[in-house]
């Protein structure tokens, strides 16, 4: 019975003799796959470093630490039943590593680079008809276009749900007209919102647990502040409503302790 295989290998070899202490290599992959890392020293396999860990703060960025002699790495996604990986059909590509002393980064699709450099796209999509969001590796999510964000029943409807507790920056553009019900609740790790003088409306539950919000400014375009949208965000010391909100749902800032 023949073993099955699916795998994803990038092969990478370093240019040039290189004695350093072992140092970390860091990993970025749009997919958020899981990777392993071989490494080799002048053909013979060196060091099997298990799976890539996620690194905090950076998402998509994965981490593990090889030894000083290696030239050659192999960084693989795969599920396969055998003891050794079938690495036929393996793309291979020439590079020279950059390295910082410590560190090297290695970004999918474009190769060495110095630090976790520009802020990486890690998901995006739609949130409303003419809306568009994009999170990046850095956790600031930025949601740009025109008219009404969508109403989200809970947090789990969101598009953004499978990194909610990443979203660290929320920068909603000028155009935006609507920010959803739920579409940020329970973000725990929220520390700014950026709201702009288009935004008429703040939907039910939209902050809802966002503990740690720590001071909001709502324009003067905002009318109406859906019911427990930022309830229990227990953070929250200082907010500013001006005059032009006519309404005010139940427990919108039920359990702000600290305002």
């Amino acid at each position: 019975m023949k073993t099955k295989h699916f795998f994803l290998a990038l092969m990478l070899t370093i240019v040039g003799t290189m004695q350093i202490q072992a140092y970390t290599v860091y990993y970025y992959n749009i997919r958020n796959l899981k990777f392993a890392v071989w490494s080799w020293a002048d053909g013979v396999e060196s060091q099997w470093s298990d799976w890539m860990t996620p690194v905090s703060g950076h998402i998509g960025w994965y981490q593990t630490t090889i030894r000083d002699n290696c030239n050659m790495v192999i960084f693989a996604s795969f599920f396969t039943s055998a003891a050794t990986p079938d690495w036929s059909g393996k793309k291979s590509q020439t590079a020279d590593l950059t390295y910082d002393g410590e560190n090297a980064y290695y970004v999918e699709g474009k190769g060495w680079q110095n630090g976790f450099g520009d802020n990486h796209i890690v998901a995006s999509g739609t949130c409303g008809e003419n809306l568009r969001w994009t999170l990046d590796d850095n956790g600031t999510l930025t949601i740009s276009g025109t008219g009404d964000m969508t109403h989200y029943g809970y947090i789990d409807d969101t598009p953004w749900y499978q990194y909610y507790f990443h979203i660290k920056n929320v920068i909603i553009n000028s155009g935006v007209t609507s920010i959803g019900g739920h579409a940020f609740s329970s973000c725990s790790s929220l520390t700014s919102i950026t709201i702009p003088n288009s935004i008429t409306s703040i939907g039910a539950c939209a902050f809802n647990e966002c503990s740690g919000l720590t001071s909001v400014t709502i324009p003067n375009s905002v009318t109406s502040i859906g019911e427990s949208a930022f309830y229990n965000c227990k953070g929250l010391t200082s907010i500013t409503i001006p005059n032009s909100v006519t309404s005010i749902g139940e427990g919108a800032f039920s359990g702000c302790s600290s305002l």
